[in-house]
């Protein structure tokens, strides 16, 4: 097994950044929203274990990369009727060492 070397000191820095854009616009009887954005996170620690809890191999720090779009239209055609369409598109992936790799290799005790 390998000993917990993570220490206040050597902890991997967190940074989470967001950026996003949006507008809604009222029509008398339609109510679209949209947003779009880009998310990235980095700093977060995984480590590998075996069956039994034991750790496997080193600690990794690895993150996420994503884009995408939300969008909420609301169409109102006649008093007290409401029809919503809900949606979003999101295009991510993990990066720097990610742990969905990982499970595709075998694991060793």
């Amino acid at each position: 097994m390998t000993a917990n070397t993570w220490t206040a000191a050597n902890l991997p820095e967190q940074s989470v950044e967001n950026q996003e854009i949006g507008s809604s616009i009222r029509i008398p009887w339609v109510l679209p929203t949209i947003s779009i954005y880009h998310r990235s996170f980095t700093g977060l620690q995984y480590q590998p274990t075996n069956g039994l809890g034991g750790h496997l191999g080193d600690k990794l720090v690895f993150g996420s990369d994503s884009k995408g779009v939300n969008f909420n239209i609301v169409v109102s055609p006649i008093e007290h009727a409401k029809v919503a369409l809900i949606g979003n598109y999101l295009d991510g992936i993990y990066t720097g060492s990610s742990p969905v790799s990982l499970i595709r290799t075998p694991l060793r005790a």
